[in-house]
């Protein structure tokens, strides 16, 4: 997983706006801020998961999560 992990969370910051339109269904001028929340650990490129706050133009706050997964498990869809 590590091979795809990083680089898909690099995609999805590189790209926030759009992601942050896609999964909200919302056009680009809805979005007024994405901010990134996530958390990088200080031995490196390491992140856990990929947190965005974004911030829509009529002033509602969002938060958006995304977190990948290899395998197929009932442990992680239950703790979503």
């Amino acid at each position: 997983m590590p091979q795809t992990d990083t680089p898909f969370k690099l995609l999805v910051s590189e790209f926030a706006l759009d992601f942050a339109t896609w999964l909200l269904d919302v056009d680009e001028a809805d979005v007024h801020h994405v901010q990134p929340l996530s958390v990088e650990l200080p031995a490196g490129a390491l992140r856990i998961d990929t947190v965005f706050r974004v911030t829509l133009a009529d002033g509602r706050v969002t938060l958006l999560h995304s977190k990948r997964s290899m395998r197929k498990s009932v442990s992680v869809c239950s703790r979503l």
